[in-house]
């Protein structure tokens, strides 16, 4: 089973490699995806990508309602525990 911290370490991983804004920058669960200038492009990009590397599912119309990363982790970690 994921751990929150599994999950949080896998979307900071992508959002590093698909965001050249957060690039040597620490990324935090309270801080808004705006505050690191990721685009609505980038944002499914990391999600999808996220996905992906944690088997799961999620609706990109629920992805690009997400505010802050802590969000994303918390709907990546829903998806997971869902079965």
């Amino acid at each position: 089973m994921l751990t929150r911290d599994q999950i949080f370490e896998t979307l900071k991983d992508n959002l590093h490699l698909i965001s050249e804004e957060t690039r040597g920058k620490e990324i935090s669960e309270d801080a808004s995806l705006a505050e690191y200038g990721t685009d609505s492009l980038e944002l499914i990009e990391v999600a999808s990508r996220t996905m992906k590397q944690l088997n799961v599912k999620v609706p990109r119309t629920e992805v690009s309602k997400i505010d802050s990363i802590g969000e994303l982790v918390t709907l990546f970690e829903k998806a997971a525990h869902k079965d």
